[in-house]
């Protein structure tokens, strides 16, 4: 998966995301529409495919808390009516996707696509409610940082059995890293590889990546953004 730079003037941004042929990007929602409009027709509106006979469209994974929900993308002229994401007995999708989440998208076709994503960079404080188990999730506002400076509640439980852990794709499959307090990782606190090093976690600008929540109860992930 490939990204631009975010430009953005008066808190209006956008960012492009390149999904390969044949292939997936893990799509996160980073901005926000007017009037606050998450819908995935608002936040995954721009640059994908349709076929008037529903086989290389573009396809979309929602995550829907316990497994995938598949949605096509038709053009208005394909779809008979007004362009955007239909489920599988064509009805149009109204799901929402909240700045912070993300999902799945899948091109069928033989050249990559590139999807731009455009609205507004929220400003301020922004929480989204992290529940126990997988869920996708992405960094709130449009910009690569490293993940121990963005909020996130990570989870450790001191006895190295219960820890949180994130699953980034890469084109082939995932890349795991998991969190582990000052008294599971026998030192500092932080983000661990699988051979127990130390790793900065940086997720691209566009990207969302599966978290494992450890912790039982829902709890909450503050993060703050400033256009400078």
């Amino acid at each position: 998966m490939a990204q631009s730079t975010v430009y953005s003037v008066n808190v209006v941004g956008y960012y492009n995301v390149t999904v390969p042929s044949k292939g997936y990007a893990f799509v996160a929602n980073q901005l926000t529409g007017a009037n606050g409009d998450n819908t995935v027709n608002t936040a995954f509106a721009n640059g994908f495919v349709s076929d008037a006979n529903g086989i290389k469209n573009t396809a979309m994974y929602f995550w829907n808390g316990a497994g995938f929900s598949t949605y096509q993308y038709y053009s208005a002229a394909d779809a008979g009516g007004t362009a955007g994401w239909y489920d599988a007995n064509g009805n149009p999708v109204s799901a929402s996707v909240k700045q912070g989440f993300g999902a799945v998208i899948y091109n069928p076709g033989n050249s990559a696509i590139t999807n731009t994503y455009v609205g507004q960079v929220v400003q301020g404080a922004v929480t989204n409610a992290v529940s126990q188990g997988f869920n996708l999730y992405s960094i709130v506002p449009p910009v690569a940082a490293d993940f121990t400076t963005v909020g996130f509640p990570a989870n450790s439980d001191g006895a190295g059995t219960s820890y949180d852990t994130i699953y980034r794709f890469n084109g082939a499959g995932y890349i795991t890293v998991s969190y582990y307090n000052a008294a599971d990782a026998g030192g500092v606190a932080g983000w661990y590889d699988a051979n127990g090093n130390p790793v900065s976690v940086v997720p691209k600008v566009g990207e969302c990546f599966f978290i494992k929540h450890a912790n039982p109860s829902v709890t909450s992930w503050v993060s703050s953004f400033t256009v400078q």
